[in-house]
């Protein structure tokens, strides 16, 4: 299962992409999880403190 991230800023410019693959069959509930964690991760490591 892939899944991918774009993160943007609050007017809507790229900030950054992030892709991901993992050899499973996961559910789609748990893609959105692991997505979510990698674009928070992703936010932590840019020192991004406002996240709504």
């Amino acid at each position: 299962m892939g899944w991918a991230v774009v993160l943007r800023n609050d007017i809507g410019g790229f900030v950054r992409c992030s892709t991901g693959f993992v050899r499973s069959n996961l559910d789609i509930f748990m893609v959105e999880v692991l997505t979510t964690r990698d674009a928070l991760f992703r936010l932590k490591s840019l020192q991004v403190d406002d996240i709504v």
